[in-house]
């Protein structure tokens, strides 16, 4: 599955919309329990926080995804080049080059070509 970078939270601009709302008429405002502006203005931060630690950690998938692909490939040409140095070495109809996962040339099967009837 792959993930996506967030932008900017729905929740987070609500959040502010209503903290510069309430601070027109009540700044630093106190309504008891836990609705203070530090309590508010500190979730929107960890909100925030948490958004950019995520796509910081989004950012080190991909290098690390990206890194991984190209490992891959220089693998699946490792493998290949090997197997062509077997065949060289070894021949390519030859024991050794089917124990490394070659198809030895005797193994391979043709088909038996079209048979044509003439309709005269």
């Amino acid at each position: 599955m792959s993930y996506r970078k967030r932008g900017a939270s729905p929740a987070v601009e609500t959040a502010q919309n209503r903290i510069t709302g309430i601070e027109q008429f009540a700044p630093k405002f106190d309504f008891g329990k836990e609705f203070t502006s530090v309590i508010y203005q500190s979730k929107i931060d960890k909100v925030k926080i948490g958004t950019q630690t995520y796509n910081g950690l989004l950012t080190s998938a991909d290098a690390a995804a990206s890194q991984l692909d190209i490992d891959e490939a220089d693998l699946n040409d490792y493998n290949s080049r090997l197997l062509n140095y077997v065949g060289s070495q070894y021949g390519y109809d030859s024991i050794e080059y089917g124990q490394v996962g070659g198809v030895r040339t005797s193994d391979i099967k043709h088909s038996g070509g079209r048979k044509t009837t003439s309709s005269k």
